[in-house]
């Protein structure tokens, strides 16, 4: 199991889980579909240690005051867990019994997605940066809005995913190969009557959204390959001392031809 866990500010993608600084490149795989290059990914072993490594990469979540939230969420951020499962079987050799990969593994994405809350700016006051990360934040959210309504029309529509790195991402969380879950957050306050009911719409379009989820199995030959060169390893180092085996077997052969023939009577 490992996680992988980033944000995208102003179209950009940024890696959470350390302290580069540099932004991270999205990229498509004929075969394993859309990832970001060079993201880290870290292996967890239990949901408490995925905790710990939340809350301190949280913190470099960009965050920053608003006339509507003084701890408002400037960024997307998308959590990544990875699941592999291998079948092995046992393979018996000189040195012992050691596994050995048999058979396909199955590998399952959990991705959870903590979108940024589109603004009006003629409610937040947004000057400056905050102007410019409100604009990228209610575009992001305008395509993804763009894709779920094409997704879930009637009529076969071009869905835009390359408008946006967010619906790039997530391409087979929406329609693909994939169990989707939407969670909307409302207020019950009048003033936001126009956010909240547009929250709602967007949600009903989603539940229109039908998506085929299967198991993903995909042949390890690299872990395979890596298996079979380190049984050949182990052979031939015991081929090699078998042979050293068999050349001191045939000295003493040899010195004991030499003993029988020197007690040989004339």
């Amino acid at each position: 199991v490992t996680m992988s866990y980033f944000q995208l500010y102003r179209e950009q993608v940024f890696d959470l889980l350390v302290n580069e600084d540099g932004p991270l490149h999205v990229r498509e795989h004929s075969k394993n579909g859309v990832y970001v290059e060079g993201l880290t990914h870290l292996p967890v072993t239990g949901a408490r240690e995925v905790l710990e490594m939340l809350e301190t990469a949280s913190a470099r979540r960009i965050i920053a005051a608003t006339h509507m939230n003084r701890v408002s969420s400037r960024s997307h951020v998308i959590l990544q867990l990875t699941v592999e499962q291998r079948a092995v079987t046992s393979v018996s050799s000189p040195y012992g019994v050691s596994a050995m990969p048999a058979g396909p593994v199955r590998r399952g994405v959990l991705t959870i997605v903590d979108l940024a809350g589109s603004e009006r700016v003629s409610k937040t006051h947004s000057e400056g940066d905050r102007l410019e990360e409100a604009k990228t934040i209610n575009k992001s959210l305008s395509v993804l809005g763009w894709c779920v309504s094409a997704l879930s029309s009637q009529t076969p529509k071009h869905v835009p995913f390359r408008e946006s790195k967010l619906t790039r991402i997530l391409t087979d969380s929406l329609g693909g190969n994939s169990k989707t879950v939407l969670i909307a957050t409302v207020g019950p306050s009048a003033a936001h009557y126009e956010e909240t009911l547009s929250s709602l719409a967007f949600a009903s379009r989603c539940m229109a959204v039908q998506t085929h989820a299967r198991v993903n199995e995909v042949e390890d030959f690299r872990e395979l390959n890596m298996t079979l060169r380190q049984q050949l390893a182990e052979m031939a180092g015991h081929n090699q001392e078998l042979q050293s085996t068999n050349s001191r077997l045939r000295q003493q052969i040899e010195r004991l031809s030499g003993d029988r023939d020197s007690f040989r009577y004339p």
